[in-house]
C-alpha cells in the first residue's frame, strides 16, 4: 500500500495542525475547497488563498513544534504511519463523515482497516457477567474475521480488546484519546503492546503534546462508531459516555446493538434506553452476525473467490498439476482422528462427530471461509470455534492467510 508522498503528508499535518481536532468548519473548508491540500500548501508555503478567512487558524503550524515532532514520530519506527485523509489506507466510511479527523497518528498494521469491523463498547465499571460475555463474544467474531474495534479504557473496552486477541488470528483497533506517545489508563500499556505484536492498531487524531483533558473521550468516540459496520453495547449506565458512541453511530447512519439486562440492575438502564430508540436487541454472537449479514456477505464473497483462485493456482507441492497438495491423497478423516485420539489422550473425549464432519467437509471443499463453514454444518458459532480450536491445537486444521481453514495433512 502506498504512502503518500512527504510533501503531501507534510499539507495535510500542517493543515490538522492548524484546527483543533474534529473542528465543525472542516465542513465548510472542505466543500469550498474540493482538494483540502490547497490550504495545507498555503500554510506550508504562506501563499496566499483568495478568499479564504486567514484569522481562522493559525498561520505558524510548520514552526509549531508539534509539526517537527510528526514527522520525526513517523520516521522513528517502522509501523508508524500519519494516516491523512488522502491517504490509501484512510478508510472509506470514516473519510465520508463530515467531521471526519483530518489525519490520525497511526500505529501497527494498516491492512486490518480493510477488515469488516465492529465497534464493541459500554461501562469502566462493568459487572463480571458483562465483561465475560463480551470477551467471548469478541472472541467468537475475531475468528471469523471481524476486526474490533473499542477504546482501550477500563472495563467493557479491555474485555473487548482481549477477547478478540484470544482467537487464532485475531485483531483489535484501539482508538485512543491520547497523544501517540501517551498510554490511557498507565496499567494499560502492556495490553496496548500486545495488541500492536498481534497485528493490530492503535489510532488517535490528537497530536504530539496533547493533553489529555475530559472533553477528548467524547470527541474520539465519533472515530470509534465511524470506522465500523455497527457499534455493540453490552453493558451501559444512565448517565453514560459510552451513550456517546452509539449516538455517534446513529448520526453516522450505522447499526447499533445492545445486550438487554435485568430491569434491576443499573447497568442495564443504558441499553434498554438506546433498545428503546430503535438499537437492535442482541443476544448471541449469532444474533450480530444475522443483524451484519448484508454488510458481510459482499466481504465474504470477495473472499470465497479469492480462496478459490488460491485452490485453482499450482505450486511446488502440487502432487499433479494444477491440483494443490492440501487435496492429494492422504490418510482418511477417521484415520486422522483415531491418531490424534492416541497421541492426545486428555482430549480424545472431546474429538467427536463435530469434528469428524469438519475434517470430511474441509478435504472436500479443499479451503473454505468460516461462514461458509457454519452454514453448512448447521453449527452456532460456539460450537464451531470451539471445534476449530481443538483441531488447531491437534494440527489438523490450519487457518489460510485469507481467514479461511483449511485441512492439515
Amino acid at each position: 500500500m502506498d504512502a503518500l508522498s512527504d510533501a503531501s503528508t507534510a499539507r495535510w499535518l500542517a493543515f490538522s495542525l492548524s484546527a483543533p481536532p474534529g473542528a465543525a468548519r472542516f465542513r465548510e473548508i472542505r466543500e469550498r475547497y474540493p482538494d483540502p491540500t490547497e490550504l495545507g500548501c498555503w500554510l506550508v508555503t504562506g501563499t496566499d488563498l483568495s478568499g479564504f478567512d486567514h484569522r481562522s487558524f493559525t498561520h505558524d503550524a510548520v514552526g509549531n513544534d508539534r509539526y517537527h515532532a510528526a514527522l520525526a514520530w513517523q520516521a522513528a519506527a517502522p509501523g508508524r504511519t500519519l494516516l491523512a485523509l488522502e491517504h490509501p489506507a484512510y478508510p472509506e466510511a470514516l473519510a465520508a463523515l463530515s467531521d471526519a479527523p483530518i489525519l490520525l497518528y497511526a500505529r501497527g498494521d494498516l491492512t486490518l482497516l480493510e477488515q469488516p469491523l465492529l465497534a464493541v463498547v459500554g461501562s469502566r465499571r462493568a459487572s463480571r457477567g458483562a465483561l465475560s460475555l463480551t470477551a467471548r463474544w469478541c472472541e467468537e467474531l475475531a475468528a471469523l474475521g471481524i476486526g474490533i474495534v473499542s477504546g482501550l479504557a477500563r472495563g467493557i473496552d479491555a474485555a473487548a480488546h482481549r477477547g478478540a486477541l484470544s482467537a487464532p488470528g485475531g485483531r483489535t483497533i484501539a482508538v485512543v484519546a491520547t497523544a501517540p506517545d501517551r498510554c490511557y489508563p498507565p496499567e494499560h500499556a502492556e495490553l496496548e503492546r500486545e495488541i500492536l505484536e498481534r497485528g493490530g492498531l492503535v489510532l488517535t487524531e490528537f497530536p504530539l503534546g496533547h493533553s489529555l483533558r475530559p472533553w477528548c473521550f467524547p470527541l474520539r468516540n465519533r472515530i470509534i462508531s465511524g470506522l465500523a459496520l455497527a457499534t455493540l453495547v453490552t453493558e451501559a449506565t444512565l448517565p453514560s459516555g459510552t451513550l456517546t458512541t452509539a449516538r455517534h453511530a446513529m448520526d453516522q447512519g450505522r447499526d447499533v446493538m445492545a445486550v438487554p439486562g435485568p430491569i434491576s440492575h443499573l447497568g442495564a438502564r443504558g441499553c434498554h434506553q438506546l433498545i428503546r430508540d430503535g438499537a437492535a436487541l442482541v443476544e448471541s454472537s449469532d444474533d450480530i452476525l444475522a443483524l451484519l449479514s448484508a454488510q458481510l456477505g459482499a466481504w465474504l464473497d470477495e473472499r470465497r473467490i479469492e480462496h478459490s483462485a488460491a485452490s485453482a493456482a499450482p505450486s511446488a507441492g502440487d502432487t499433479v498439476a494444477g491440483t494443490p497438495a492440501i487435496t492429494a491423497p492422504g490418510l482418511s478423516v477417521t484415520a486422522r482422528l483415531e491418531q490424534a485420539r492416541a497421541d492426545h489422550p486428555a482430549l480424545a473425549p472431546h474429538i467427536d462427530r463435530r469434528c469428524q464432519r469438519l475434517l470430511e467437509t474441509l478435504d472436500a471443499r479443499g479451503i473454505a471461509p468460516y461462514r461458509e463453514l457454519l452454514d453448512c454444518l448447521d453449527l452456532g458459532v460456539t460450537e464451531l470455534t470451539a471445534t476449530l480450536s481443538l483441531l488447531q491445537t491437534l494440527k489438523l486444521v490450519q487457518r489460510t492467510p485469507q481467514n479461511a481453514w483449511e485441512s492439515r495433512r
